[in-house]
């Protein structure tokens, strides 16, 4: 169990892609800080191995305790999350076996409130 770090590219002005490389079963990403952003999309790429999966958890700031879930993905695939106004982010691959290694790739957009 170890924490992975991510990587930050930025698209356009107003899009970055997050991507954290080489989950394993156990890992946990470091956590993100997303207040002044809105998650727009997820993909999941690499090896599930036998039931590996990822918990993508929001939490109300970096430093939060206590994490919800926003859902539990069990094939490497692309996923669309509504758009999330919490202040941080983190993935934890809650199941799998010494064989999965997922990578999981985040975008996100400027939060902006309508008047």
């Amino acid at each position: 169990m170890s924490v992975v770090n991510y990587t930050i590219e930025q698209l356009t002005p107003t899009t970055l892609v997050v991507s954290w490389n080489g989950l394993q079963n156990g890992d946990t990403g470091a956590v993100l800080p997303i207040s002044q952003w809105v998650t727009v999309g997820y993909t999941v790429t690499g090896t599930q191995g036998a039931g590996g999966n990822i918990d993508f958890q929001f939490g109300t700031t970096p430093s939060t305790t206590e994490w919800l879930s926003s859902g539990i993905y069990t094939d490497p695939s692309v996923h669309y999350d509504n758009e999330s106004t919490f202040g941080a982010f983190q993935p934890t691959v809650t199941a799998g076996d010494d064989t999965t290694n997922l990578n999981l790739t985040v975008t996100l957009m400027p939060f902006t409130r309508e008047a």
